[in-house]
């Protein structure tokens, strides 16, 4: 079944997405983003920060981040008015 594969970011035109196979599955919207890891891909569209999941759904909103890195071991290290902080998949500081 090729929709439970994780698809693989991309760029077309200058933004990025993300792909299965030569098909976009989820389209190139995005200014940034990163890999898909433990579940959600970290994008960034209009310099607003989300995390989205493999069908493209955001799954967590984080316009008041100004960076963010992928999940690892169900955490994130994100940046807040120039200070390191690491959430869970719930958006909550750690």
């Amino acid at each position: 079944d090729t929709t439970s594969e994780v698809p693989t970011l991309d760029a077309h035109n200058g933004l990025w997405g993300y792909r299965r196979g030569e098909e976009f599955v989820i389209p190139p919207l995005y200014n940034c983003g990163f890999e898909f890891s433990d579940g959600v891909a970290a994008v960034c569209i209009e310099k607003c920060w989300h995390y989205i999941d493999i069908h493209g759904r955001v799954v967590l909103r984080c316009p008041h981040y100004e960076a963010v890195k992928p999940f690892r071991n169900g955490e994130a290290v994100v940046i807040e008015n120039g200070e390191k902080k690491r959430i869970n998949l719930k958006g909550n500081v750690l």
